[in-house]
């Protein structure tokens, strides 16, 4: 039986009632400026980002949209209490868009003519934040460092890979598919539309813990200290048994790794002992400071 909830099903299931969720200022939080000085210094800030690209690989595709807005957060409990300054740009970049790219965001190539991200904006509010947040980390943060020194500097937060979405039942882990189960739909792939959707769908309670909400459950991850596990001199017979068990192929290094948390790291150990190299661990691991953690392994 899913553990995951619809919220808006009816009395007699068969129907979903789902609202457009219209952005930030038409949801329950205040505007930072309604609070007093003394209330904002207790907070921290995150913010939270959004980039739509014209590609993949942010070694050779680029930004064409990017999407920021800071939010202010009690530290303590993770409860958001109020939205700050926004920043929505277009980039018009050097070639025409791929088709699946025009269909997956409807951005048009003309839409890009004469548009250009000030970044210098983006790294004013990426300074003000104690952690930046996005739905992939592992996708945004290498985009983002390619034109802000400030990102990468900054600890990073990811609600795809933080939010433990899997444990209460949730099939996809897609902003758009979660968000329909929490009653709610959106203009998906738009980069600031997505960013207040994100920040949105993290305020609700988890199903499981009615004192604690999705966003809390990013930070005290986030706070974690991890570890790179890089399962070196592997039999190649063992490919699909890493594969299953999360870990990611590298290329150009050709090992196997993944991250964990510090404190699993002796779980890992026997499992990797015990299932893979059949004998001591040949293999090492690599510590990630926190403001290290999505970057894209060099």
């Amino acid at each position: 039986m899913n553990s995951y909830r619809w919220i808006g099903l009816s009395e007699d299931e068969n129907a979903v009632n789902l609202h457009r969720f219209a952005g930030v200022t038409s949801s329950d939080l205040l505007d930072i400026a309604e609070l007093s000085e003394p209330e904002k210094g207790s907070l921290k800030v995150c913010a939270a980002i959004d980039v739509e690209t014209s590609g993949l690989d942010f070694r050779s595709e680029e930004i064409i949209e990017v999407g920021l807005r800071l939010y202010y957060f009690e530290s303590s409990c993770g409860k958001i209490r109020a939205y700050g300054e926004s920043y929505s740009a277009l980039q018009e970049i050097d070639r025409p868009l791929n088709p699946e790219i025009v269909r997956l965001t409807g951005i048009m190539d003309e839409d890009l003519k004469g548009q250009a991200i000030d970044w210098e904006q983006v790294d004013s509010l990426l300074s003000q934040a104690d952690i930046v947040v996005a739905h992939n980390a592992n996708f945004d943060r290498p985009f983002v460092e390619k034109y802000s020194e400030v990102a990468k500097r900054a600890p990073w937060g990811c609600s795809l890979d933080q939010v433990d979405w899997s444990s209460w039942g949730f099939p996809v882990r897609k902003l758009e598919v979660l968000s329909l189960y929490h009653g709610f739909f959106i203009r998906a792939h738009r980069a600031l539309a997505d960013v207040e959707a994100l920040m949105h769908l993290l305020q609700f309670l988890c199903p499981d813990n009615e004192s604690n909400t999705y966003f809390n459950c990013l930070l005290v991850a986030a706070r974690k200290p991890l570890i790179r596990v890089v399962a070196a001199n592997s039999p190649f017979e063992s490919k699909d048994l890493l594969k299953h068990r999360g870990y990611y192929w590298e290329p150009k290094a050709k090992y196997w790794h993944r991250k964990i948390f510090k404190e699993d790291w002796q779980v890992e150990l026997e499992w990797l002992e015990a299932e893979v190299y059949s004998g001591e661990f040949r293999g090492y691991t690599r510590d990630i400071k926190l403001n290290e953690n999505f970057r894209a392994l060099n």
